[in-house]
């Protein structure tokens, strides 16, 4: 089956490439590579946006929220859809442009919009919690093109979250600190920036996200790799 889609190589139990994939962001891998990559023991993510035809993933943060959106959406049950840790991957191809951003659906923040260079881990790849993801949906040839709109959801685009009360709570945290990494990257090096966004994490996010995280949102916007097997390094970046 040809998806289309721009796969890279997701070690089980964890959460990043084990190879540099910034050029899959360009172009996909071919499919003896892929075979490659599985026959190794890997699992596998996709990157999302037009490298992959336009694909968008909404990343509901659980069940219950997933669950009322599709109680509402007959479009719902035609589209892919895995199980994730803690709720649900929803995957489509978008008519138009679509900037990652917040989930919203009846007026609440219920996950996020990933798009363009965003990275999902697919099914059967094992969670680091030990939690296999399964689809509940397989994806298909030809998937169907559709917009936030028709779907009955809307996005808030990371440009536009900004704090409330001099502050950003959960759910809308991750967002947000992607937001000032890039701004970040475009004025100073990532040595500079790095106790920057700490300082912006520490005083603005309620709570702050862990240090490893921000490590992962700074070098993704700098452009650099984070290999599993540096995550743990993170720690002293910071300090």
């Amino acid at each position: 089956m040809n998806l289309g889609w721009s796969l890279v190589p997701i070690p089980h139990r964890g959460k990043f490439p084990t190879i540099p994939w910034l050029c899959y962001q360009q172009q996909p891998a071919d499919a003896e590579t892929v075979e490659r990559w599985v026959s190794d023991g890997n699992g596998l993510g996709v990157v999302c946006g037009e490298v992959s035809n336009g694909l968008v993933c909404l990343d509901f943060d659980d069940q219950i929220a997933y669950l009322s959106w599709a109680a509402k959406s007959p479009i719902a049950k035609t589209l892919p859809t895995a199980k994730s840790q803690r709720g649900y991957h929803v995957f489509y191809r978008s008519k138009g442009y679509q900037p990652s951003g917040k989930l919203h659906s009846n007026g609440h923040a219920v996950g996020d919009v990933l798009s363009n260079g965003k990275l999902v881990v697919l099914p059967p790849t094992t969670h680091p919690s030990g939690f296999i993801r399964e689809w509940e949906r397989e994806p298909f040839d030809n998937l169907p093109f559709h917009d936030l709109r028709e779907l009955g959801l809307e996005s808030q685009a990371i440009d536009q979250i900004e704090p409330v009360d001099g502050k950003v709570e959960q759910g809308s945290r991750h967002c947000y600190l992607v937001k000032e990494a890039l701004k970040l990257a475009k004025a100073v090096s990532m040595t500079d920036a790095m106790p920057r966004l700490a300082k912006v994490n520490d005083e603005v996010c309620l709570p702050p996200i862990d240090r490893q995280e921000l490590g992962n949102i700074l070098a993704w916007a700098y452009g650099k790799e984070v290999p599993e097997s540096r995550s743990h390094s993170h720690k002293n970046i910071w300090e």
